[in-house]
């Protein structure tokens, strides 16, 4: 009790206002824009789009964006280190990670990368995790369309034995990837479940818009090396579905996973999206759940 206060005195404490987070998107294509139509629900009221960027090429897109939700825009995403931001969310691809992500850091910006397929690279995670160092800042990677993180990063602590990732995607998911240029296959032609790909991975390179789980499955296991990753083509699913199987010291986990499409791009899951805005909440959250 404060002695200067009379018994019938009392005082009322405001509570603290956190400060807004200044916030910056590199990518203007589908997981960007759900990120911008998204930040007026409340649970988001902490987070300030000051800018969007992405390449010349979009910068039609971008102006329209910047208008919609009175932001600024360019169409030099490294400008955003020097725009007085606190985060900056990649939404573009693993090549803009890898360009973008080791200046942000080191400029003190916290990153929240949706290409994890970038992170296949051993190098770029070097280089990603000193420059971070050095800027005394942290990069973020969203769960995304995968399921069971936190089992498998625990799991890993007792030794993970062996790591297995399933990828059943319709031929409309999996259409134009890189992979068909030296593997030609006809993907509208297939009439049952069809391995396309096995490997590691590496995978990514063939399927970068389509197997940033498989990376991101590695990362929390085996790593990209020794993760097996196998990519079935089913025209019989509209869904995207996963296989997770995976035997350590601590047991073993078998999820099957289905997620939805994203309305806007068969390329993508719905959940990938719900997952880049559960990491911008975690950002301002109170309370820390899960590993």
């Amino acid at each position: 009790r404060n002695p200067d206060l009379s018994p019938r005195e009392s005082v009322t404490l405001s509570p603290r206002r956190q400060p807004l987070l200044k916030l910056g998107i590199i990518g203007c294509g589908n997981i960007g824009q759900f990120i911008m139509r998204n930040l007026s629900r409340e649970e988001f009221r902490q987070f300030s789009l000051r800018v969007v960027a992405d390449i010349p090429a979009a910068e039609a897109k971008l102006r329209e964006l910047a208008a919609t939700y009175g932001c600024d825009y360019t169409t030099e995403p490294l400008d955003l280190a020097y725009r007085g931001l606190d985060v900056v969310m990649e939404c573009a691809a693993p090549a803009a990670a890898k360009k973008y992500a080791p200046t942000m850091l080191r400029a003190g910006l916290n990153m929240v990368v949706m290409s994890v397929g970038a992170f296949a690279d051993p190098d770029l995670m070097r280089e990603v995790q000193s420059a971070a160092e050095e800027g005394n800042s942290r990069v973020y990677l969203p769960t995304g369309g995968i399921a069971g993180l936190d089992h498998l990063k625990a799991a890993c602590l007792s030794g993970m034995q062996e790591a297995t990732l399933v990828m059943l995607k319709s031929p409309k998911s999996l259409a134009g990837a890189p992979f068909f240029q030296d593997h030609p296959v006809d993907l509208f032609a297939i009439r049952q479940p069809t391995l396309i790909f096995e490997g590691n991975a590496e995978a990514i390179k063939g399927f970068p818009q389509n197997t940033n789980a498989a990376v991101s499955f590695s990362l929390a296991t085996l790593g990209p090396d020794k993760t097996r990753i196998e990519v079935i083509c089913d025209p019989t699913v509209a869904e995207i579905r996963f296989q997770i199987r995976a035997k350590s010291g601590a047991g073993e986990i078998k999820v099957d996973l289905v997620n939805l499409q994203s309305p806007d791009n068969p390329r993508t899951s719905y959940k990938s999206c719900c997952s880049a805005l559960a990491t911008l909440k975690r950002l301002t959250d109170r309370v820390q759940l899960g590993t």
